[in-house]
């Protein structure tokens, strides 16, 4: 994991002084950075800014390094499970490109409320640091699996289907609840895309959504 590194939404330039927001503070005050201490800020957009406290909770740079976007998006499209932290944390680490939420039919969830929507946030943000990532994926939530947009070569995740082989173009990938998409939803990926096995064995769903974006990496 990267040292002494956080997270701030503002771009960042040489020279600049930026104020920590309160819950990197906490992280500030947890790792006990002093004002010799060198710090990293990212802000999720390509940018890592080299810097170090001169005030109590402010950081001014001193350098930036960019990153430029990948040429291809690898979109994992999620139907809303219970164990949602979990695949938010270890799909962001191993790279996916774009996070797409929407309640399946059999879903136990049919949406999410405002603080769960902060709170995945807040895990994706952690993940990017932790892992050392400058792009922050985005999270969308949808309203169902038809209104998901299909820009991309459209995958979905069936234990019948043909071995899942990664793919060097934009993709979206599907992944259904704990019991599985209905015969309604999957007559509609048939329609727009291809079923795809991940393993010999059934996965769970989080296993799935996880197993899926490190195949592709």
């Amino acid at each position: 994991m990267p040292i002494n590194r956080f997270f701030t939404e503002e771009l960042l330039e040489k020279g600049k002084t930026i104020t920590l927001a309160a819950q990197e503070e906490k992280h500030l005050k947890v790792l006990r950075v002093s004002f010799k201490d060198e710090i990293e800020i990212v802000n999720g957009k390509g940018e890592l800014g080299l810097g170090r406290l001169t005030k109590k909770f402010q950081i001014t740079i001193h350098e930036v390094i960019k990153e430029k976007p990948t040429n291809r998006q690898h979109i994992l499209a999620m139907s809303l499970i219970r164990k949602l932290d979990l695949v938010i944390e270890k799909t962001v680490e191993l790279g996916v490109d774009a996070l797409y939420l929407f309640p399946a039919i059999e879903s136990e969830k049919k949406g999410l409320s405002e603080n769960v929507k902060m709170r995945l946030q807040t895990i994706a943000i952690s993940a990017m640091k932790q892992c050392g990532r400058l792009w922050l994926p985005p999270i969308e939530l949808f309203s169902s699996l038809q209104t998901v947009p299909l820009s991309a070569t459209v995958l979905f995740g069936d234990p019948t289907g043909e071995p899942f082989r990664p793919v060097s173009n934009d993709s979206i990938l599907f992944i259904g609840p704990e019991k599985g998409f209905t015969e309604q939803e999957l007559h509609y990926l048939q329609n727009k895309g291809k079923g795809v096995r991940l393993h010999p064995n059934i996965l769970r769903a989080e296993t799935a959504a996880i197993a899926a974006v490190c195949l592709q990496a």
